[in-house]
């Protein structure tokens, strides 16, 4: 019991400890501002991608091609794993293609939408 108490209190001291402080948004009095750093919707859409859909989906794959591996390395032979562990590695490669062209292709859709 005595443990756990001393873990949960370290736990919670370095938790506390990496909170950051609360950026507040700097308005004058009466006003309405806009939190976000984008003044537009299309802005708002290509910040989403570039700032957090594009390194989550890069990490994924990173984890994905770790998995593959693995999965290849144990699969001991066994055809059925071993296809398994290709198609794996092969989404992930054509995911990760797609993720890196994601804002080419959000330009040549801006274009072609926009005439």
């Amino acid at each position: 019991m005595k443990k756990l108490i001393c873990q949960t209190f370290l736990i919670g001291v370095f938790l506390l400890g990496s909170v950051s402080t609360v950026l507040a948004v700097d308005c004058p009095t009466g006003q309405i501002c806009n939190p976000l750093k984008y003044g537009n919707f299309e802005d708002l859409i290509s910040g989403i991608i570039k700032d957090f859909l594009i390194p989550v989906g890069i990490s994924v794959a990173g984890i994905m091609f770790l998995v593959a591996g693995v999965m290849f390395v144990t699969s001991a032979g066994d055809p059925g794993k071993t296809k398994t562990a290709r198609d794996i590695m092969i989404y992930t490669a054509v995911g990760l293609a797609v993720i890196l062209l994601a804002s080419g292709l959000i330009k040549v859709l801006q274009s072609l939408l926009e005439g």
